[in-house]
């Protein structure tokens, strides 16, 4: 029955624009399960998890970069 009830309240939370993604508050529920109600480890890798994000991201967009920008970008 507590299932249920978090179920609901997760699913009504959705009316909230800045909680709206109701896969990622099942997703960090079961985190937090997955990791025995140890919120540290959930913690440090919602932190770290963004960072890895961005950094992938930064990385790509050098890669993909013309070869010309990457030159002029390294003579700076």
């Amino acid at each position: 029955m507590g299932v249920a009830v978090i179920a609901f309240f997760m699913c009504a939370q959705a009316n909230w624009k800045t909680l709206a993604f109701i896969p990622g508050a099942f997703a960090g529920c079961a985190a937090v399960f997955g990791a025995a109600g140890d919120w540290l480890p959930v913690a440090v890798a919602l932190v770290i998890g963004p960072l890895l994000g961005w950094a992938s991201e930064a990385l790509a967009g050098l890669l993909t970069r013309p070869r010309a920008a990457r030159v002029t970008a390294g003579a700076l």
